[in-house]
Parts: C-alpha cells; sequence; structure tokens
C-alpha cells in the first residue's frame, strides 16, 4: 500500500513536473512547423500561454468540402475555444478560394478577407453571436457598415442596424440575413446626385445614362428604401420586384432632349415599387411653362426587359415657338403657331432606351384662339386634334380666315409620309378686290388633300385645283376653271368653254397671274369673227391688279374702279343673248376703245374711238364717228339721255330700212324714260328714195291726174326721190300714245307739216298732214280756183291738208291718196323717232316692271346733256 502511495505520489509529481514544464514552455511559446489535422492543414502554429492561450497561425488551409459547421457541433466547441483562448491571429488563411487574414483579440475581431474589411467587437452567449461592428468595408464597392447586430448559429439569422455611407450618400440601414435570403431597409441624408447612388445597381447603360445625366437637383434624399436578395458564391443577387423605395429630389431639373431647356420642377417624389419608377412633378415648369399633372414613369428597371421611359406632359398653354420646339425634338411638327389663346395639351411619350425608339400619343384642344399657318392669320373657334405617333387626327376644328373664310377641318394628317387626308367643310368663302367679289362659297364640303416632303402641295381634286407652297413664294394652278366655275362669279357670267389659271404669290397679298379662257360665245369680234380664245398675264396687289389679255389688245386696270382698255376688237351685242347676257359689274368701270366698231342689235356704230362708264344704274357713253360725228348717251335708272350729232345716212339707214338715204346729216335729243320721253330729230340735205312703200308714186300719180298740176313734178320731188334740204320734228311719247307736236320738213320743191297723235295701245291714228309747194310754183296752182281752195294755204302757197283718222291699219284720209301711200309715212316717221332706243337697247317696252314716273319736262335741261367735255369724256 505504501509502495502505490509511493508511486502515485512519484506519478503525480512527475505530472506537476511536467504540467509546470508545459505551462513553461507554453509561457516561453512552442512552434510547430506544420500540422495537419482532417480538413485542415496548419503551417507555423505558435502557442503560447499568457492568462489565456494566444495562438497565431501563419496559414491555414479549409477544405470546404468536408468542413461541416453544424450548429450542434459547433457551438460548443466555439464556447471551448472563448474560454481557452485570449487571441487568435491568422496571418493568412484559404477557404473556399477566398484568402485573407484573421484577427481576436479580447473579443475584439478583425478580419481582412478578398469581400470585406471587418473590424467587430464579438460576445457568445446561447448560441448566439453579438457583435458591435466598427467598421465593415466591403471590397470592389464603395460602401462602409457602422453599427450593431447578432447573428444566431441555430437559425442562421443575421439582424444587423447600423449607418451606411458610401456611393455619395450617408444613412442608416437595418439588415436583415435568413440563411441566404436577406432583407435590406435604407434611408439617407441629403446627396447631389444620383451616379454613385445607382453604381451598385445592374442597370442598362442607357437608363444609368438617361437617370444620370438628365436628372440634377440642388438636394437629393432616399426617404426609405427595402429590397430582398439573396447570397448566391458569397455575393448578394438583387430581387428586382422586391424592390420598394421612395425618395425626394429638391429644386430639380430634367432635361427630356439636349436640345431643350430643361423642365425645372420645385420638387419631384420618385417612387420604386415592382421594377418601376414614378416620378411625381410638384410645381414643374418649362420656359415659364406651367406643366402641373406632369409626371415621368420608367419601367423594367433591373429585369431582363427593355427599359421604358414613359413620360406624360400636361398644360394649358400657347403653342408659341418654345411649345413647338419641344415638339419638334420628338418629331411633331405641327405647322401652326399659336399667337392668342391658350391650348390644353396632354403629350405621353414612350421612349424604349435600349433604342431610343419613341412612341408618341396626345390630345390637344383650344377655344377661340389666333393662329399663322404659313404667314396666314386664322381664328380658330375650337378645336380637338389627337397624335398617334406619327399620325395627328383632327376630330374638329372650326376656323376662319379674317371675314373672307370660315370653315371646318376634320381628317388625318401623317407625320411619316408628310401627307394628310383633310375634309374641309367650308361654311363661308368670300374673296374679292374692292367691292368686286371674285370667289364665293357657302356650304360646300372639299376633300383637301396635302403633301409636304419637300414642299406644301395641297390638291382640291372636285375643284381641280392646286398650291404649292416652297417656304418663299405659294403658287395656286387651277387647271380646269369649269371646276371652280360655281365660285366665281365672273365666270358664270360667261359662257365658258375651258380655260386654266396660274398665280403666284409671296405673301397672299400680292400675285402675279397668267391663264387661258375660252368661251363658247363673245361679244367681240376680230374681222367679223368671234373672239372666243383669250391669253392673259397680270399681277395684282393690295392697291389692285392689271391684266393684258391677247398681247394687250385688251388691257384691264382693277383699282378703285375697273378701267377696261379695247384695241382693234370690236364689240357686237345682239339682243337679250349673247355673251354679255347677265354680265353685272359691281364696280365703277370705265371702257375706252380705239379701232373699235361698235354693233348693238343689228345696229353697227362704225366708231373710230368709244369711251363708257357704267357706276352701278348709271351709264355713259361717247362715241367719235369718222366725219366728226359723235353720240353721248346717259342713262341714271330709269331715266335717259341721248344726243346724237353728224350721223350719217347709212347709219341712220340701218333704222330706217325700207327707205334709201343718200348723203346728208343728222342730230338727235331724246330725255325721259321708256314709257314718258320727248325728242327731237332733225337732218339737212339728205336724198330720201322710196324702196318698200308706193308714197311718192301715188302722189305723183294724184299730181298726174290734174294737167294743171304737172309743172308741180319737179327734180325735187318726183319718182326717183324727195330732196330734203332740212328737216326737224318735235315729238313726245308717253305710255303708249306718240305725240307729234310739231315737224317740218323743208325740199328743193314741196315742203311737208306734220302734227297729231298715234296711240298704239289702241291702234288709232289722229294726224295732220300738210303738203306746200314752194312760192315759185304758187301762181301756177291759183289758175285752178278749186283746186286753190283745196290745196293753197293761207299763206299764198299752193298746199293740201291731209287728215288721217282711225285705225292705224286702215285710216279714214280726206284727200283721194290711197290709204297704203298715207300710211307710209306714219310707219317712217314712228321708225324713225324709236330707233334711238332699239340702238341703246332701250325699246323693252313689254315689260311692265316699271314704276311710273312724272311727265318729262317739254325741253331737256342744258346741264343734262352728255358732252365731251364731262362724264365719259372726263377720264
Amino acid at each position: 500500500m505504501r509502495r502505490l502511495l509511493t508511486i502515485s505520489a512519484i506519478v503525480l509529481l512527475g505530472l506537476i513536473l511536467a504540467a509546470g514544464a508545459v505551462r513553461y514552455r507554453l509561457r516561453q511559446g512552442i512552434t510547430i512547423d506544420s500540422l495537419t489535422i482532417p480538413s485542415l492543414r496548419i503551417s507555423r502554429l505558435t502557442i503560447k500561454l499568457e492568462q489565456r492561450l494566444a495562438v497565431t497561425i501563419g496559414e491555414l488551409i479549409v477544405s470546404g468540402d468536408t468542413v461541416r459547421f453544424d450548429p450542434e457541433t459547433w457551438i460548443p466547441r466555439i464556447r471551448t475555444a472563448s474560454r481557452l483562448l485570449q487571441e487568435l491571429h491568422i496571418r493568412h488563411f484559404l477557404y473556399h478560394g477566398y484568402s485573407g487574414s484573421l484577427d481576436w483579440v479580447d473579443s475584439t475581431f478583425h478580419l481582412q478577407n478578398d469581400l470585406a474589411d471587418l473590424t467587430a467587437t464579438l460576445s457568445f452567449q446561447g448560441g448566439i453571436f453579438s457583435f458591435d461592428l466598427e467598421r465593415l468595408k466591403a471590397r470592389g464597392y464603395d460602401l462602409q457598415v457602422a453599427g450593431s447586430g447578432s447573428y444566431g448559429f441555430r437559425n442562421r439569422r443575421l439582424a444587423f442596424s447600423g449607418t451606411v455611407q458610401g456611393y455619395g450618400i450617408l444613412g442608416k440601414a437595418d439588415l436583415e440575413l435568413q440563411g441566404e435570403a436577406g432583407r435590406l431597409f435604407l434611408r439617407t441624408g441629403d446627396f447631389p446626385g444620383l451616379a454613385a447612388v445607382l453604381a451598385p445597381f445592374p442597370l442598362e447603360q442607357e437608363l444609368r445614362s438617361w437617370l444620370t445625366e438628365k436628372i440634377t437637383a440642388d438636394a437629393m434624399r432616399i426617404e426609405e428604401l427595402s429590397l430582398r436578395f439573396r447570397i448566391e458564391q458569397g455575393l448578394p443577387v438583387l430581387d428586382p420586384q422586391s424592390i420598394r423605395g421612395r425618395a425626394t429630389l429638391q429644386n430639380a431639373a430634367i432635361s427630356f432632349n439636349p436640345d431643350l431647356a430643361p423642365v425645372r420642377v420645385g420638387e419631384a417624389l420618385l417612387r420604386w415599387q415592382d421594377d418601376r419608377l414614378d416620378c411625381s412633378l410638384t410645381r414643374p415648369f418649362y420656359r415659364n411653362r406651367s406643366l402641373a399633372g406632369s409626371h415621368v414613369t420608367i419601367t423594367n428597371l433591373l429585369g431582363d426587359r427593355p427599359s421604358f421611359v414613359e413620360i406624360r406632359l400636361l398644360t394649358r398653354t400657347r403653342l408659341d415657338r418654345p411649345v413647338l420646339d419641344l415638339l419638334h425634338a420628338y418629331e411633331i411638327d405641327l405647322p401652326l403657331l399659336q399667337t392668342a389663346g391658350y391650348t390644353a395639351a396632354d403629350l405621353r411619350l414612350s421612349l424604349r432606351l435600349r433604342d431610343l425608339d419613341l412612341q408618341a400619343r396626345g390630345s390637344f384642344s383650344t377655344g377661340r384662339s389666333d393662329w399663322l399657318w404659313e404667314d396666314v392669320p386664322l381664328h380658330c373657334e375650337q378645336a380637338e386634334v389627337g397624335l398617334a405617333n406619327s399620325r395627328i387626327t383632327i376630330r374638329e376644328a372650326e376656323l376662319s380666315w379674317e371675314d373672307r373664310l370660315r370653315a371646318g377641318l376634320s381628317g388625318e394628317v401623317d407625320m411619316a409620309t408628310r401627307q394628310a387626308h383633310l375634309s374641309a367643310d367650308i361654311h363661308s368663302l368670300l374673296l374679292g378686290q374692292g367691292d368686286m367679289t371674285l370667289l364665293r362659297a357657302h356650304d360646300l364640303t372639299q376633300p383637301v388633300v396635302v403633301d409636304f416632303k419637300d414642299h406644301v402641295r395641297i390638291r382640291l381634286p372636285l375643284l381641280a385645283a392646286e398650291i404649292l407652297r416652297n417656304g418663299v413664294a405659294t403658287t395656286i394652278i387651277l387647271r380646269d376653271l369649269r371646276a371652280v366655275r360655281p365660285l366665281v362669279p365672273f365666270l358664270e357670267q360667261i359662257p365658258l368653254a375651258h380655260g386654266n389659271l396660274q398665280a403666284t404669290t409671296g405673301d397672299l397679298l400680292r400675285f402675279r397671274f397668267h391663264g387661258v379662257i375660252s368661251l363658247l360665245d363673245s361679244a367681240l369680234r376680230d374681222h367679223g369673227r368671234p373672239v372666243t380664245d383669250f391669253r392673259f398675264l397680270g399681277n395684282s396687289g393690295p392697291d389692285g391688279a392689271i391684266v393684258s389679255v391677247n398681247e394687250e389688245k385688251i388691257t384691264i386696270r382693277l383699282a378703285e374702279k375697273l378701267r377696261i382698255h379695247l384695241k382693234d376688237y370690236g364689240v357686237a351685242i345682239n339682243g337679250d343673248q349673247g355673251a354679255a347676257k347677265g354680265l353685272h359689274l359691281s364696280l365703277p368701270t370705265h371702257i375706252n376703245a380705239v379701232n373699235s366698231s361698235l354693233q348693238v342689235k343689228g345696229f353697227t356704230i362704225p366708231a373710230t374711238s368709244y369711251r363708257a362708264d357704267i357706276d352701278g344704274a348709271m351709264i355713259r357713253i361717247s362715241a367719235t364717228l369718222p366725219s366728226s360725228g359723235t353720240i353721248r348717251a346717259e342713262r341714271r335708272g330709269s331715266r335717259f339721255h341721248l344726243v346724237g350729232t353728224g350721223l350719217t345716212a347709212g347709219l341712220v339707214q340701218q333704222v330706217i330700212s325700207f327707205v334709201d338715204l343718200e348723203g346728208g346729216r343728222f342730230n338727235v335729243s331724246l330725255w325721259g324714260t321708256e314709257k314718258d320721253f320727248e325728242g327731237y330729230l332733225e337732218c339737212r340735205e339728205v336724198l330720201v328714195r322710196d324702196k318698200d312703200f308706193v308714197l311718192l308714186n301715188n302722189i305723183m300719180a294724184f299730181l298726174d291726174t290734174i294737167p294743171a298740176l304737172a309743172t308741180f313734178s319737179s327734180a325735187g320731188f318726183n319718182s326717183n326721190g324727195y330732196q330734203v334740204q332740212k328737216g326737224v320734228a318735235h315729238f313726245r311719247y308717253r305710255h303708249g300714245i306718240l305725240t307729234i307736236i310739231d315737224s317740218f320738213s323743208e325740199g328743193t320743191s314741196i315742203n311737208t307739216r306734220a302734227k297729231g297723235t298715234l296711240d298704239f295701245s289702241r291702234k288709232t291714228i289722229n294726224m295732220e298732214v300738210t303738203l306746200q309747194t314752194l312760192k315759185s310754183l304758187s301762181k301756177v296752182i291759183n289758175t285752178i280756183p278749186w283746186v286753190g281752195y283745196a290745196i293753197l294755204g293761207k299763206n299764198g302757197t299752193m298746199s293740201t291738208v291731209l287728215q288721217l283718222t282711225g285705225s292705224l291699219e286702215h285710216p279714214e284720209v280726206t284727200t283721194h291718196l290711197s290709204e297704203q301711200a298715207m300710211l307710209a309715212p306714219l310707219n317712217i316717221l314712228e321708225r324713225t323717232l324709236t330707233w334711238p332706243f332699239r340702238l341703246f337697247g332701250w325699246d323693252n317696252g313689254k315689260k311692265n316692271t316699271q314704276q311710273k314716273q312724272k311727265p318729262a319736262t317739254p325741253f331737256p335741261p342744258s346741264d343734262a346733256i352728255p358732252n365731251g367735255g364731262d362724264g365719259a369724256g372726263a377720264h
């Protein structure tokens, strides 16, 4: 027993000595060059005992395939290690391809590896690591984290709360990690820009550029941001759909296009949700124009699908040059400039950033407003316009141009093909020069086709018209004037066969034009043949127009008065028919003609020149005839005056066609109305031959029955004719009754005198005609008493009185002359007195629409008779 005790004491003492030796050795430090155990290979291991063990490892290589971090196994190990170890230094370790160093001194843990640089104070209790993170800086990321947290080995749950600094921000973060699934919450202070903030996010390069380059602000702040991620191969992988966040931008500027000024925003609120970023704008302005209600949305921020920037611009502003420049930047070109009023616009733009493909939708509406189209002022009552990419739809537009045009416009404009197909409902159209109407239309629907590829080309198919605009000048082409005839009063009044016109203007005020017109009939004559083809050219402006026709044979000047000059063309007006029928002149008109014959209703006036003035109901004409003859006439309403002097027998004979007139001159003066007029007819040195009637033959037969009167026949009064030296008739026509107040003709051998009335409505006559011989023959007549009683007058001349009464067709006469012979001078007298009315179209007595006028005065006022110094001649 004693021996056993002795042996035990010796062993115990040996153990104590060995322990003491080991302790001494540990205090001095034990170094092992290499140690290999399962899953571990250790090089340069040093163990030193101070208060607890201090372990230093030069290199530690861990085989990850065999090391299992089983919480039930590792928690006791860590607990034991925390009791035994005072500090641990691993100069270099290699684990799963990651290398680094690790230091643990008095619960302070410092790790440096390929992923991070970490310094923290650790504590372990109940299977949970608690740590105060002094610094965590992730390698490859501009990110530094500090805070506190815990990690549970059993549930593999990491919780952390602290500060985050990097990527241009300073904020607070909360992190939760359950296994490989994690969630992050972030809030920041103000930061200056988005470039650094968005750096860690896997955005498309185009989207990153758009966000970082287009959006600036005085201050930006992330109010809240949450996201989920997974740890895969040691790296976090984001779930784009999980990102939620809200940020604010103060005094922001958003540049939608490099060629445009930015949109200024008082505050922008950004919301990130479902891989979508919405930007609501507070007090947005573009060049002092409010864009209230506008916002921007970006979709597919982190997903695989292409990113889109959705822009919605809302405004109520004037579409002036700055706004049109904005639309032009997105290839929306409106050919209008708004000068007054406002337009409500809702424009939606979708930009695919990958290829910069732009889709546009929008609507525009306006009320009463003023616009400019190619420098043409337009007024709009209302308009609604839709936009779909390159197609503009005009749903309703009520437009007017000054007081000349009111129209409704609808249709579509294709900006891709640069064409428009429109429908114009013309409510009223009125264009004119002074008081003359050139173009008019009411309630006309007209298709309009516009092509603006290079220059603006407007086609009006129904009117066979085309308008070309090259930026400098506008050309109007009317290919067939028959198509526009219903709109042009002048063309409606002429028998148009066909024609065309082309006009060019730079300001819609001054025009240069040329064209061709062909008529079915014409009042103009060239060597007796109608002139129906007219080539014209001219120009017009605010002060008037001038037109040259057929190499200046016709010249027309239009200003406050219409002036027409004819040269070498005759004029033929045939009754109520012809090219001039229905032609009404709304402007005062002056016509001057040279070398131009005038033919009216079959009567030719061989005028060397004539002038005419037409002003409403007033017509004044002055014609110069060969051998100093003149015709001057004037009509004002229903009243007229006419004076003809030096008229030739040939001209008068066109009226008195049943007798032959040779030589002599005629004067005529008429005044009054068509139903009540008075006048004089005078002639000198005229030889009258009996052509269709037997007046002279019957008179000579009567004289031949009395042998004593055989000497009555003379060279001046026989079957060869009646030589009139001078003659005059004073007459009045009133309501169908012609009154011969007095008439006298003096021949070489016989004189006549007549007075009385002819009632054309009742067809009755009451006329007294006196035949007088010359005094040289009266002594012959006086030798026959019974004949002298019957023939001679109280003046001592030989005469006879013929009394005609009763019916015009069968008058009763007091002589032995036949009724046919006695009616002839009356017919001659009636035709002679009424020829001026037939000549100038004033014989329309069958129309009973004229109001009754007071009887004319017996003689015209001296200032009422046209003359060469006033009226027509004063031009």
